[in-house]
């Protein structure tokens, strides 16, 4: 099995929760990366 057949549906299921918590604490993206 492929890993990105396994990763990629979960980064499209984690980025708007991560998206949603760096928009309530007011991160920018310099501090993510």
């Amino acid at each position: 099995m492929n890993d990105l057949q396994f990763l990629f549906p979960l980064a499209l299921l984690i980025a708007p929760i991560v998206a949603y918590i760096a928009y309530k604490k007011h991160w920018k993206i310099a501090d993510i990366f």
